[in-house]
């Protein structure tokens, strides 16, 4: 029997592809452009426990960045949250060895079938935390969707799964015999998700006629400093690359009092949003260290920061922009998640009642642009199947001038929904 594949992207948003029979067509020659639902109300979020698939996903994208980050010289960015809120999807149905992996690599033994409600809990905590009132200068959106071959018969308790814990609505496409419209379809729909940030998120070649699903994350996010940089202090300044290389780059610069600590040859500040929900941490390494403390980011990042406290900083940033884009399929199975990847041992039966389908690859995709007036990120995933005090002392000299790690976390909860590496911000 010829296997079936489906696909899992992140980026600002993530998505999923899967070879498997779904819902019978009931569209026409744009079956791309038709949505079907199951018959259940989105689930509130009373009942999952948000910060256990906060740290979940957080431990997941600390070990994909040491991943990334080794293969990768230079910059490089992703999302957390919208690589883990995917995965989970993917998750949802698999069976046997193959969710056993899954979980392993996902830190979410311990939830077990409960990854679903605390997932959904997260999400209404973020939807939650931007604000309604059209003023505030701060916006973080997700959202998820699954695209599905029309005609392919899916279980109808995966799809309510979809439906109650992810808000998925299933859009009928005809991979098989309209492959590219339907790779356009889903990578449209990304790009209007994170207002236009992420460009074509499924790369050619990434769907096929065999492919049967895809499930789709996006997180979108736009928020000014709470304190913002005043643009006419921005002036040349030089930044040392991690290839030693010494280049004026155009520096940002304040004083005001910020959560800082200092610890193991690393330094953190953190610099909060408007609306004081989410903050953006930088993680300045000694000069010369990114490497030495690159390999134990997760703890130390967690130890300083249950250490912060507030201080006058005169801080010097660098302005940033780039765009990140990954291929996840061998950072998974290196993590352990062997078995969804291999078309003769995955089971993902809890999607389509067989054991045809796997996982042929995950994409990821993430935008930001850091200046003074604030930050604007976005990113998404694809998997193929088939406060402030008075001054005492002398204000701390916070200069990035060196590479340095951020993340961009949601305080309530502590999950990270953005981290990256800047070596050369020019």
């Amino acid at each position: 029997m010829q296997r079936r594949r489906f696909l899992a992207a992140t980026g600002g948003l993530a998505a999923l592809w899967a070879g498997a029979p779904l819902l019978a067509a009931c569209g026409t020659e744009k079956a791309e452009a038709t949505e079907a639902r199951a018959d259940v109300p989105r689930a509130d979020g009373g009942s999952g426990d948000a910060r256990a698939f906060a740290g979940a996903s957080t431990m997941l994208g600390w070990e994909l960045y040491t991943f990334l980050g080794g293969r990768e010289p230079g910059n490089i960015f992703l999302s957390p949250y919208s690589i883990a809120a995917a995965m989970a999807m993917v998750t949802a149905g698999a069976r046997g060895e193959s969710a056993s992996q899954l979980h392993a690599v996902l830190h979410t033994d311990a939830l077990g079938e409960n990854l679903h409600p605390a997932y959904n809990a997260l999400d209404h905590a973020l939807a939650a935390s931007s604000p309604k009132d059209g003023v505030t200068p701060f916006e973080l959106a997700t959202a998820n969707s699954a695209w599905a071959q029309a005609g392919f018969a899916f279980e109808r308790a995966y799809l309510e799964t979809l439906a109650r814990y992810y808000g998925a609505g299933v859009h009928l496409a005809d991979f098989e015999r309209r492959t590219e419209a339907a790779r356009t379809a889903v990578n449209d729909w990304v790009e209007d998700r994170t207002k236009d940030r992420i460009k074509d998120l499924l790369p050619k070649g990434s769907v096929d006629a065999l492919t049967r699903l895809v499930l789709v994350n996006a997180i979108y996010f736009k928020a000014d400093w709470l304190s913002p940089f005043a643009k006419e202090s921005t002036a040349p300044g030089p930044f040392t690359t991690l290839a030693g290389q010494r280049k004026d780059v155009p520096m940002m610069h304040q004083t005001a009092s910020f959560a800082y600590a200092k610890g193991n040859g690393l330094e953190a500040l953190e610099l909060p949003y408007a609306g004081n929900a989410v903050s953006m941490v930088v993680l300045l390494p000694a000069a010369g260290a990114l490497k030495d403390v690159e390999l134990r980011l997760a703890a130390d990042a967690a130890t300083l920061m249950a250490g912060v406290k507030s201080t006058r900083a005169v801080v010097t940033l660098p302005k940033w922009e780039f765009t990140s884009s990954f291929a996840l399929k061998d950072a998974f199975t290196t993590l352990g998640a062997r078995d969804p990847f291999n078309p003769a041992l995955a089971d993902f039966s809890g999607m389509d009642g067989k054991r045809d389908l796997y996982v042929s690859d995950v994409f990821h995709k993430a935008f930001v642009r850091v200046d003074e007036k604030g930050t604007e990120a976005a990113a998404a995933t694809g998997a193929v199947v088939g406060a402030t005090s008075a001054p005492v002392d002398p204000p701390v000299q916070f200069t990035v001038d060196r590479p340095f790690v951020f993340l961009i976390r949601h305080r309530e909860s502590g999950a990270v929904l953005f981290a990256g590496r800047v070596t050369d911000p020019a």
